[in-house]
């Protein structure tokens, strides 16, 4: 017989900068596949004072290859999947709750942004949550098919995707599937490539920025 039971985990999560007068945008950042948070942040080191920056880490930790030597976090399994995502979803209005005010002010924008996996994590915690967000920004994935359509179309969100020309995990051919879902939902999502693969560059983050934000 299988039984459940809620258990208490210590979770880990790293910062940039701070909460202050001088903020004007707040990030959450949800590493991808094999990732963990300390490392991932990094990428946005070069953000100044302006920015702040969450990076929670994946409850869930393993070695990356064999049974030593690099550690890895993810945020799901095909196993018992429906229960991972209730997890990583009552965590991250945890994590929210916990660094951010529960007044913030009116130009102070809330980005959440997802990285390959981090990116499905995002999207299903974004259509669920109660909590404010201004912009939801997918880098090298898409939406997951089985997200919460309409209750994403209720949010009052902005929704980006970014992936590069050359992404190991062939991101285009999955948007190629997933647009046609987007077009149906009727989900309005801007959509950008830049000259790279699977990764942030800090360049493109940047100019995406300087853009759209």
């Amino acid at each position: 017989m299988h039984h459940t039971l809620q258990s208490t985990k210590t979770a880990h999560i790293y910062t940039h900068n701070s909460l202050s007068d001088k903020t004007n945008n707040i990030w959450i950042v949800l590493h991808g596949y094999g990732q963990l948070a300390k490392y991932f942040i990094r990428k946005f080191n070069f953000l100044d004072e302006r920015h702040f920056v969450i990076a929670p880490e994946a409850l869930s930790r393993f070695y990356v290859q064999g049974y030593s030597g690099r550690v890895g976090a993810n945020w799901m399994t095909k196993e018992d999947r429906l229960t991972d995502i209730e997890d990583y979803i009552r965590y991250l209005n945890n994590v929210y709750s916990h660094f951010l005010p529960n007044r913030l002010p009116d130009n102070c924008k809330i980005n959440v942004l997802g990285f390959s996996q981090g990116g499905a994590t995002a999207s299903r915690w974004a259509a669920e949550t109660t909590h404010r967000i201004d912009n939801l920004i997918l880098f090298s994935c898409v939406f997951p098919e089985d997200l919460n359509f309409p209750e994403m179309q209720k949010k009052d969100i902005n929704f980006y995707l970014l992936y590069g020309n050359n992404d190991e995990f062939n991101v285009d051919k999955q948007l190629v599937k997933i647009d046609p879902l987007l077009k149906q939902e009727n989900l309005s999502c801007k959509i950008i490539q830049f000259e790279g693969k699977h990764n942030i560059p800090a360049n493109v983050l940047q100019d995406f920025i300087e853009t759209h934000l």
